[in-house]
């Protein structure tokens, strides 16, 4: 898959997450409801977005450009990782990929994260989007 640039007015810098009184601003792939209920919140380990990004990524991103939700979100604590747990010292079992550890299991010390891990609580849905046109050659989408 051919990656393209994100276009820009050519002073495009990081900035902040967009905040407001409902919180900062995240925009999310739309997924299927979880079976797993027992959590006060949604764990994510994808980053909070400045308000230019959350328009530019579902164009350039193919997850988000299926449907996503933007969500405004007062609480996101560090919860855990994502990434292998490899099995205790002295058993046979196989790695576990894509697994998130809490930071506070005990198996934490035998993950080999590849992404952090945050609990979006007090979340407010803001939109939810349906699919959006693919930018044709590398320009942006009207």
């Amino acid at each position: 898959m051919r990656l393209e640039p994100v276009p820009t007015d050519g002073n495009h810098e990081a900035r902040s997450a967009a905040r407001d009184t409902l919180g900062m601003l995240w925009v999310l792939p739309l997924l299927e409801p979880a079976a797993d209920t027992r959590r006060k919140g949604l764990p994510c380990a994808i980053p909070p977005m400045c308000e230019d990004c959350a328009k530019n990524a579902p164009r350039y991103c193919p997850r988000l450009r299926e449907k996503h939700v933007e969500l405004r979100v007062k609480e996101a604590e560090p919860t855990g990782v994502c990434g292998t747990l490899y099995p205790r010292p002295g058993t046979s079992a196989a790695p576990q990929p894509n697994t998130l550890v809490r930071y506070s299991s005990p198996d934490l010390q035998f993950v080999v994260a590849h992404e952090a891990v945050r609990e979006l609580c007090r979340v407010t849905v803001v939109a939810f989007v349906a699919p959006i046109p693919r930018p044709l050659s590398g320009g942006p989408v009207p």
